[in-house]
């Protein structure tokens, strides 16, 4: 089946805000279920960076046991 997977903790990182987008786009590509349930940004005094927060639920399906060694 699948679980939800907990992210324990925030990261906060800086980034430009063209690469923001491109996280947020990367995050909707991937071949994994990821959802950002939070995420916060605000410009950093002074430049073109903003200090970014978020929180991302990760989803796994999971293998019975046995299944995995049935696939080889």
């Amino acid at each position: 089946g699948i679980r939800d997977v907990a992210v324990t903790g925030v990261q906060t990182c800086v980034f430009r805000s063209r690469d923001v987008m491109n996280f947020v786009g990367q995050i909707d590509k991937s071949p994994r279920l990821l959802i950002i349930e939070a995420m916060n940004a605000a410009p950093l005094q002074g430049s073109n960076q903003l200090s970014v927060s978020m929180k991302i639920d990760a989803f796994v399906q999971e293998k019975a046991v046995g299944q995995e060694q049935a696939a080889q």
